[in-house]
């Protein structure tokens, strides 16, 4: 099993074809922030900002890391979702996101992804 940080959840990170099961529960910020840390975690974000955001709440090192991911059975995602859609090609500096994250509009997820 896997720990990920990401900043969504992709079809492509399973192997079709594939039936999967995804257990998602919501997290409060404390709960998200000690996932982090008691835990080795893999990170696969790459928006600098949302690295910027994670490091500030939860006094994490994380850099920012695109990289593609394959999950198995067991893998757990560890997601910090923003609630609303953007505009087409929108990125969001930090200021713009920690005001998200202010007004409720960002949710923290963990999903465990299992294969049946």
């Amino acid at each position: 099993m896997v720990k990920y940080l990401t900043n969504a959840f992709s079809l492509n990170m399973v192997s079709p074809p594939s039936t999967i099961v995804l257990d998602i529960d919501e997290l409060n910020q404390t709960e998200f922030c000690n996932e982090l840390k008691y835990d080795e975690v893999k990170n696969a974000i790459g928006h600098k900002s949302t690295v910027e955001l994670i490091n500030s709440l939860c006094n994490t090192n994380f850099d920012a890391n695109r990289i593609q991911i394959q999950l198995i059975n067991g893998d757990i995602l560890l997601i910090p979702q923003i609630s609303i859609r953007l505009e087409e090609g929108k990125t969001l500096n930090i200021n713009e996101i920690k005001d998200l994250l202010n007004k409720g509009l960002i949710k923290f997820l963990k999903v465990k992804v299992y294969y049946v």
